[in-house]
């Protein structure tokens, strides 16, 4: 046989080959998906269900220059793969199984298929026919259902928005550790942010959010790697330190304090906060799970009632103290309940004049078994607890209402003063709130004053200031209150709507014995006129402060030296005493 007859024979052959596939192709069902390979690999037939699946021509498939990847992509198969598919049609069985190809377009599907392989005489490969079905939004479902799964086992043991481990996963290697403790020190860290919810009311809950998964982020780069950091709920975050003796949790804990003495920056708005953190030490009388994080939690509450931006280690005296401030709070809401709270006056002095113009409107707590209880006792809670906004409405309201009854009676009118917390302050309808209470109470505007501390008005200047020029245009006074014991910032002063600002009595208290204390008050008094801003010395107790104070030129003056803050009906006697003139001290 000539080399050209033998080429018209495999010609002939081919086409036969063909003819038959066409057959085949024709015998199976609308959906089926066939292509014939050679044994170099090259594509000799495909039907039109590969062509629309895969997005590419005939002609594109045919071409053996092209490396198409709806065959074997890499990405989703590996050379084992293919070399075992390659091994058995080569050695003359039959292959089945599931292959991931991509599309022209780049989207990915699935083919469940079968590879038979056509052998000559010789036992070697012809041909080889796969015949295959989609099976694309089968393995769709499947790998949704997957992930579906993967997610809710993630949910289980993480944190959704920080993605750190929640309170289950923490406790879980924590009971196991314990199981296999055999004497090896262990230290729980429970840390919280101070004064996050006034962050997250004043802010919006997504600030919040974003703020907290800074926070997770900053805490895996404050500690070293290994380190379990848990988020439990809230702002409340857990750390188990293993081998970690009271010492080395001590310095651990004084370095998570020092990471976030830095701000945290978004979009361009510097953000600082501090954390309040509490130790448990396995021993402590906490030895199972359960205690050890009891013990931490009740650790972190003390440091934060000492101010936050500390930490302290677990004592049963903590345990003691803790009961007794959630007996505090229940007492506190039955209080406000049945009218248990009173509003007490402190007159207000112009030191020029000796006369009374004011007082400051201040809570007490008179209990029905205790007696009367000091706010130095249930404000700190209060304020903790969220409890000091009702509270503090009250008081608002309850001064406004007094100081309407007096000027009923026909006492001169005088302007009272009450304060505001920081809860209180950043609430979004504070504004309305105070001008509704105006309107009830009946009192005119230019006889309330509202006193915010110092360390209030620095938390989120910007809205400070709106607040306070909005309550101004109310008609009412505005003061600053302890001023020096803050951020003592004078320039300040110029950015806020204020009429008057109060020096904080410790200054008062050592003036005439602290050159520098009376310097400070000589400054604040002429740097406050210059803004035409009046002042107001605390804690005035004796003549002496008086005169040294009147000398510099300063407004007003409260303290003991006039008059204890007294109750309504004391203060009015007070004022009735007074006469007419209301003059409380000569002037020499």
């Amino acid at each position: 046989m000539t080399e050209e007859a033998g080429s018209v024979d495999q010609n002939k052959t081919d086409n036969e080959m063909l003819g038959g596939l066409a057959n085949i192709n024709s015998a199976l069902d609308e959906s089926s998906i066939v292509a014939v390979v050679s044994p170099d690999g090259e594509i000799i037939y495909v039907n039109s269900k590969l062509c629309e699946l895969s997005q590419y021509t005939e002609q594109e498939l045919f071409d053996p220059s092209s490396a198409h990847p709806f065959l074997l992509d890499s990405a989703f198969h590996n050379a084992e793969f293919s070399a075992e598919i390659w091994r058995t049609i080569t050695g003359g069985n039959v292959w089945r199984g599931e292959i991931r190809g991509r599309a022209k377009d780049g989207s990915s599907y699935w083919v469940h298929t079968t590879i038979v392989p056509y052998m000559d005489k010789a036992n070697r490969p012809e041909r080889f026919v796969a015949i295959g079905h989609n099976i694309t939004q089968l393995k769709l479902a499947e790998e949704a259902l997957k992930e579906s799964e993967e997610r809710y086992r993630f949910l289980a043991y993480y944190d959704a928005l920080t993605e750190l481990p929640n309170r289950d996963y923490f406790k879980r290697e924590l009971g196991d550790f314990l199981e296999k403790k055999q004497g090896r020190p262990l230290s729980i860290l429970c840390l919280d942010v101070d004064r996050f919810n006034i962050i997250n009311d004043s802010m919006g809950q997504h600030f919040g959010d974003t703020l907290l998964k800074a926070i997770g982020i900053r805490l895996v780069q404050s500690l070293s790697a290994g380190t379990l950091i848990s988020r439990q709920s809230g702002d409340a975050f857990l750390v188990m330190l293993q081998e970690s003796t009271e010492n080395e949790a001590s310095q651990i804990a004084k370095s998570i304090l020092h990471a976030f003495s830095q701000p945290f920056d978004f979009e361009k708005q510097e953000v600082y906060i501090s954390l309040s953190i509490g130790i448990s030490t396995f021993g402590d009388n906490s030895k199972d799970s359960d205690s050890l994080i009891k013990s931490a939690e009740m650790a972190m509450y003390r440091a934060k009632e000492h101010g936050g931006n500390h930490y302290r280690f677990y004592s049963a005296e903590m345990a003691r103290q803790l009961l007794q401030g959630m007996y505090m709070e229940y007492g506190m809401r039955k209080a406000l309940e049945k009218g248990q709270f009173r509003v007490y006056y402190q007159p207000k002095i112009d030191l020029q004049t000796g006369e009374i113009v004011g007082s400051e409107a201040l809570i007490r707590w008179n209990h029905p078994e205790k007696g009367m209880i000091p706010p130095s006792d249930f404000i700190p809670i209060a304020e903790e607890t969220g409890l000091i906004v009702p509270i503090g409405e009250w008081v608002l309201r309850e001064a406004c209402l007094q100081n309407r009854k007096w000027m009923d009676r026909g006492f001169t009118p005088l302007r009272v003063s009450v304060n505001l917390s920081l809860r209180q302050f950043l609430q979004a309808d504070l504004v309305q709130k105070v001008e509704g209470i105006l309107q009830e109470t009946g009192i005119h505007p230019e006889n309330l004053m509202l006193e915010i501390t110092e360390s209030t008005a620095m938390h989120h200047v910007e809205q400070v200031v709106s607040t306070l020029i909005a309550l101004k245009k109310l008609g009412l006074g505005l003061a600053l209150d302890d001023f020096g014991t803050g951020y003592s910032s004078l320039s300040y002063l110029k950015a806020f709507p204020l009429d008057m600002i109060k020096i904080d009595k410790s200054f008062v208290h050592d003036m005439l014995l602290d050159s520098y204390d009376e310097s400070l008050i000589e400054a604040i008094i002429k740097v406050a006129h210059s803004l035409n801003i009046s002042v107001l010395a605390e804690g005035v107790e004796n003549k002496e402060q008086w005169k040294a104070l009147k000398a510099k030129k300063c407004n007003e003056a409260q303290g003991y030296l006039f008059s204890h803050p007294l109750s309504h009906l004391d203060f009015e006697s007070y004022l009735r005493g007074l006469g007419s003139k209301r003059i409380v001290v000569e002037i020499a």
